[in-house]
């Protein structure tokens, strides 16, 4: 039981596609930001890069990534669709969908659209 009364189960819970419409769109904005930031840092080989005075700093990239997936962790989560927020709404853990289930593309391919854009 929560602090305010019982938590609804997850599978209560339904994304209504035009209410949460800028929710879902951010979201997937957010992920294909992150699967671009990812193929850049693969593409870049390093993770740190030298300034032109002389300090070594992070690659640019991993501050993209980073924000990403801070985004991309707070909307999921928002969305029940990570495991502490499937523990908190009382979501039976044993029935994750898969990305197929969810219609989204598989990582491999939503890299490859990302080092596409």
């Amino acid at each position: 039981m929560g602090i305010r009364g019982p938590m609804p189960k997850a599978s209560s819970l339904h994304i209504d596609e035009e209410q949460d419409a800028p929710l879902l769109d951010a979201f997937d904005a957010w992920v294909k930001i992150q699967a671009r930031a990812i193929a850049e840092v693969e593409a870049a080989g390093k993770l740190v890069a030298e300034t032109p005075n002389g300090h070594t700093q992070k690659i640019p990239q991993l501050n993209v990534l980073a924000d990403a997936t801070k985004q991309v962790v707070a909307i999921a989560q928002q969305l029940g669709r990570t495991p502490a927020a499937r523990v908190r709404l009382g979501a039976d853990t044993e029935q994750e969908q898969t990305d197929e289930e969810l219609d989204l593309p598989s990582l491999p391919e939503r890299k490859r659209a990302a080092a596409k854009a």
